[in-house]
């Protein structure tokens, strides 16, 4: 009797243990399949700017990492002409590389900057992320490309290690000297992102790293002021 007993308790654990396997599972593939969305919701929202010729001589182009790529244009700004040049895990220092192709070359009426979390959780010191931001920020200056530089945003959890508070604060100051050097605007979305803690808030985030749908929302309403600043000079 005893030992049916224990293999009946083995059988349940065994039963609960598998439950949570598929519900992370599950979560997982939901989560994927939003972020897959999101990316083939930009893409074809360009084509369609593109088919209604939205685009002719007013390009404004996102550039940046992940935090870039997810986020959906159509619900977010309307029928902008905006270029999503996003590439996630992307870091400042390998989107020098990137720099003519995805945004000199289109020459965009405006410019619109998130990057550098990804240098920061690689390892990169403050100078080097700031030097690699000099390196974009004065080409776009010797083009006349207006540019919003938007902050590295702050992150939770897992990611403190790696990314420690201070030093996304260091990295958003570098930030700030550069936009009053190159006369760019400078665009706070940290201070509207963190929690009593100073940490993302929780509802902002789907990983501790990435912003969620309303994440997305919050920094919008920060961004689109400034970019409706600068777009009724040429729209």
């Amino acid at each position: 009797m005893k030992r049916i007993k224990v293999v009946h308790l083995l059988v349940v654990v065994a039963f609960v243990l598998l439950s949570v396997g598929f519900s992370l599972t599950t979560w997982k593939m939901f989560e994927f399949r939003d972020r897959h969305h999101g990316i083939i919701n930009n893409i074809r929202h360009e084509q369609t700017l593109t088919r209604n010729e939205v685009y002719d001589d007013n390009v404004i182009v996102f550039f940046g990492d992940s935090q870039i790529t997810l986020w959906w244009m159509a619900p977010s700004f309307g029928a902008l002409p905006i270029l999503n040049r996003g590439v996630g895990g992307d870091w400042a220092e390998r989107a020098v590389h990137r720099f003519d192709q995805d945004v000199l070359s289109l020459q965009p009426k405006l410019l619109v900057m998130l990057i550098g979390t990804n240098d920061i959780g690689n390892g990169r010191s403050v100078e080097r992320i700031t030097a690699s931001m000099d390196d974009m920020l004065g080409r776009a200056s010797e083009q006349n490309i207006p540019v919003l530089v938007c902050s590295v945003l702050p992150v939770r959890d897992g990611y403190l290690d790696s990314r420690p508070l201070e030093r996304i604060q260091q990295v958003n100051d570098q930030l700030q000297v550069l936009s009053q050097k190159y006369n760019a605007g400078y665009v706070d979305l940290y201070s509207h992102l963190v929690d009593a803690d100073g940490l993302l808030k929780e509802e902002y985030t789907t990983d501790g790293l990435h912003l969620s749908r309303m994440g997305y929302m919050r920094i919008t309403k920060v961004l689109l002021p400034h970019l409706l600043q600068q777009t009724v000079l040429f729209l």
